[in-house]
């Protein structure tokens, strides 16, 4: 345990030149400190940091969760149509997105 707390400790990660995308909880009841944001500015200065509301737990919940899905829906699809695929297939994928959508509202 020592050994694991010094490496951790000592561990200096370095700058990241890609792009990345974090997901930043509003609400912070350990210290009140927006150190998600912070720090992956730090490692990935090209970060795009998303705030949401609620705790760090509860922004994966049912009904809380909707925001950050979204947003992550929209990155995703303007990726997708960067992608040279066939049109059909295309189609068929996102008819299944669509499927999957319907199926957590109902669940």
């Amino acid at each position: 345990m020592t050994r694991l707390y010094s490496a951790l400790f000592a561990y200096k990660p370095k700058t990241y030149a890609g792009t990345v995308v974090a997901y930043e909880a509003t609400k912070k009841p350990l210290l009140r400190l927006p150190q998600v944001g912070r720090v992956w500015r730090s490692l990935a200065p090209r970060s795009t940091v998303v705030k949401l509301k609620g705790t760090h737990l509860s922004v994966l919940k049912p009904g809380d969760v909707d925001p950050l899905a979204r947003d992550l829906e929209a990155r995703i699809a303007a990726i997708w149509e960067q992608i040279p695929v066939a049109q059909m297939e295309r189609e068929e994928l996102v008819l299944a997105a669509e499927d999957a959508a319907l199926t957590r509202k109902s669940a």
